[in-house]
């Protein structure tokens, strides 16, 4: 898990991602896997603060830089 969180094995989080069947992710924002998530076609960024970052799988869902986080409606 750490080789996979400190990106030393970029592809360890990939297959952690996988083999486990991980559909969201909930990390510290200022880890290499949260931030490499923001940009990779089929994660989606659906909340971060100034602490963690939540993504969750989407196929549909394509990378960018600065991804659109919709506000949650009461």
């Amino acid at each position: 898990v750490d080789r996979a969180m400190t990106l030393k094995r970029p592809d360890a989080l990939f297959d952690m991602l996988k083999s486990y069947r991980i559909d969201a992710t909930l990390l510290w924002r200022r880890t290499p896997a949260a931030q490499l998530l923001d940009h990779v076609d089929g994660w989606k960024k659906v909340f971060a603060d100034d602490n963690v970052v939540a993504h969750v799988r989407d196929p549909s869902a394509r990378h960018s830089a600065e991804p659109e986080i919709k506000p949650a409606s009461n």
